[in-house]
């Protein structure tokens, strides 16, 4: 292992907790600057001070990553918060509402309850080919036996 000590023989936390906040200012980086990279460095960085942190005992490594666990949770919150009022977070999502727009209200379609109408296109999915189309024998049948 990596030992870190200072001069009275003692293990040196500097090294664990620049490296901890290093990595998770990274990671906070990495919420409004969407790479994967900056996410992974700052993980592995952090890491690497929670693991040089048990040098100090395993009571420090656990007290370092109950630290990352808070940060983390803390970082994620504000971004869900704070992402949405910054200019990449408008462009990233969608504020508007689409209210009766995208599906007509009921009162409006009142006119047309039981009229008849012709359709201008093939009433199928979009996948289906014009072969899949053709009237086979049986559905002419079908289609001829309704009134």
């Amino acid at each position: 292992m990596l030992a870190i000590l200072t001069a009275h023989g003692e293990v040196s936390l500097v090294l664990p907790i620049s490296l901890l906040l290093g990595g998770l200012l990274l990671i906070a980086a990495e919420f409004f600057l969407p790479t994967i990279v900056l996410g992974f460095i700052g993980a592995v960085v952090s890491f690497t001070g929670i693991y040089l942190s048990a040098e100090a005992g395993g009571g420090v490594g656990l007290l370092f990553a109950a630290v990352f666990v808070v940060i983390f949770i803390l970082e994620f919150v504000a971004f869900r918060r704070l992402l949405p009022q910054t200019g990449v977070g408008r462009s990233l999502t969608n504020a508007s509402s689409n209210d009766g727009s995208a599906v007509p209200s009921p009162a409006a379609l009142a006119p047309y309850v039981g009229k008849t109408a012709v359709a201008t296109t093939v009433l199928a999915p979009s996948r289906w080919k014009a072969a899949c189309l053709k009237p086979s024998p049986s559905t002419a049948l079908r289609s001829a036996a309704l009134p």
